[in-house]
Formats: structure tokens, C-alpha cells, sequence
């Protein structure tokens, strides 16, 4: 019969190495031992690039707006951030109070027009 102490350690070592694999693919963090480097590097790259994807499905003029540095910028912010709690759409919003200000894009039309409305029509 195996013994609990030896259960309890091995789920300590494994709950370590799935941590540090963890870090490695989303938070840019050292391989951890037993995993070979090159293909958690890719894996790391491919989550970054889906992120980038689904950032750019939520938000469709994003890429555009922000111009031909795009991809450069979102993933550096990728690897530096973890996604936030909130989904697709806070990712983007986060993404978006990282850039210079001359790169962020201005709010669509009908969205300003909305929140103005209010507004002119006070002053009329």
C-alpha cells in the first residue's frame, strides 16, 4: 500500500510543476524542470496570439485604430498582464489604458454621440 505522506508529496511536487508551467505560458516565467523548453515556448507564443485574436473579435477596429504597431504593442502588454477578471472586453479596455495616448482610439461615433446627447439637449 502506498504511503498517504508519499501521496501528499507527490501532489505537493505536481502542484509546483503545474504552477511554474503555468507562469511559463501566460506570465513569461523560467521553464520549469522536466518540460521541454522549446515547446513551451511556442505554446506560450500561440496563447499570446489567441489572446491578440479574440481581442481583436470583440473589439473589430482595434487593430486599425491602433495602427501598424498593433501586434508589437498587444503582445508585450500580453506578456507582461494577466488577463483580467471580466473577460474579452476588460482584456481590451486594459490593453487599451496601456497605450501612449496618441495611440489610443477614440471613441466610435454613436457611442460619443450617446454619451453627448444627454448633454446637448440640456443646452438647447
Amino acid at each position: 500500500m502506498t504511503d498517504p505522506a508519499d501521496i501528499d508529496a507527490a501532489r505537493r511536487r505536481l502542484a509546483r510543476a503545474e504552477a511554474g508551467l503555468l507562469d511559463a505560458l501566460v506570465a513569461a516565467g523560467p521553464v520549469p524542470d522536466g518540460f521541454d523548453a522549446e515547446r513551451v515556448r511556442i505554446q506560450a507564443r500561440a496563447l499570446v496570439a489567441k489572446r491578440r485574436e479574440v481581442a481583436c473579435l470583440v473589439s473589430p477596429g482595434l487593430a486599425a485604430a491602433v495602427g501598424p504597431r498593433f501586434r508589437e504593442l498587444f503582445d508585450a502588454y500580453a506578456r507582461a498582464s494577466p488577463k483580467p477578471a471580466g473577460g474579452a472586453r476588460a482584456d481590451v479596455a486594459a490593453f487599451v489604458q496601456t497605450l501612449p495616448r496618441d495611440l489610443r482610439p477614440r471613441p466610435a461615433r454613436r457611442w460619443l454621440r450617446r454619451r453627448l446627447r444627454p448633454a446637448i439637449l440640456k443646452h438647447r
